[in-house]
């Protein structure tokens, strides 16, 4: 099993979701929460994801199987992909 933050995909994901939303809290406070908690679940959800596979290394959480159902099939989110590993030596 792989447990090394190179795999983390959807919690930087989250995090910029995060880091995209906290500017925006002064002039679109609603739309900048929404970020905001979606970052938080995506974090929260690989975080947890990460943790359990240290004693059930085939565990996938529900965001990473409905990223890998859905949004895997989208080539930005693929290019996306390919930057973080590419940023993260993998």
């Amino acid at each position: 099993m792989n447990n090394q933050f190179k795999g983390w995909h959807h919690y930087y994901m989250g995090l910029i979701l995060c880091l995209l939303g906290f500017p925006l809290i002064w002039y679109i406070p609603i739309f900048a929460g929404l970020l905001i908690l979606l970052g938080l679940i995506c974090i929260i959800d690989d975080a947890y994801q990460h943790i359990r596979q240290q004693w059930q290394p085939e565990y996938l959480s529900p965001l990473h199987t409905f990223y890998g159902k859905y949004l895997w099939k989208l080539e930005w989110v693929q290019r996306l992909n390919k930057w973080f590993d590419n940023l993260l030596g993998k």
